[in-house]
């Protein structure tokens, strides 16, 4: 039977954050204020990883109230109808001082496979934390965020947003959660 070292996620150690661009000029870039999940990981390594995360949708902050309230509206994120975000995650592979990661993204009652990296080079810092940045892009038309239907979607604006949404998810953990046989040999 494995030995799990857990972790409980909330703000105060986990940030979400995004960034999309818009115009092919401009990047909007924001982060969610209200996220809470879990990190575990087991003695025999990362096949035993479990990682949980929720994000509210409402929670989106960009520094622009108006932009803002039209994320949270029906049109992107929903989120009177779909007010989480949930990956969850049960596989991971170490390879060359990064952890991939593979897991289910659930956003607006669609599903998709999320591919992360999680670079481990230089995460272990002298106050014995471990600051760790995972990384995927997420197609926003496969979960219809900023996809009206109708004539509406043929508006410049909705056009003019990339498709492809940069998240980064940022974990500042107690280094010992990470000192496991597997994870040594990373080093």
């Amino acid at each position: 039977m494995n030995s799990f070292r857990a972790l409980n996620l909330d703000g105060s150690n986990t940030e979400v954050a995004f960034r999309v661009q818009w115009f092919g000029l401009v990047t909007v870039r924001g982060v969610f204020d209200r996220v809470r999940g879990g990190l575990r990981l087991g003695e025999s390594g990362l096949s035993s990883v479990e990682l949980t995360l929720e994000v509210e949708s409402a929670s989106v902050r960009t520094g622009i109230g108006l932009r803002d309230r039209h994320l949270r509206a029906e049109r992107f994120l929903n989120a009177d109808l779909h007010p989480v975000i949930r990956f969850s995650c049960r596989t991971a592979e170490l390879t060359n001082q990064e952890v991939r990661l593979t897991g289910d993204l659930a956003l607006r009652g669609a599903h998709g496979q999320v591919r992360c990296r999680c670079s481990l080079g230089g995460a272990l810092t002298s106050d014995d934390v471990a600051r760790l940045t995972g990384t995927t892009v997420v197609s926003r038309k496969h979960f219809g965020v900023g996809m009206p239907p109708g004539l509406a979607g043929l508006n410049p604006l909705f056009l003019a947003i990339a498709d492809d949404v940069h998240i980064d998810v940022r974990l500042t953990v107690p280094a010992a959660v990470l000192r496991s046989p597997a994870l040594a040999t990373a080093d």
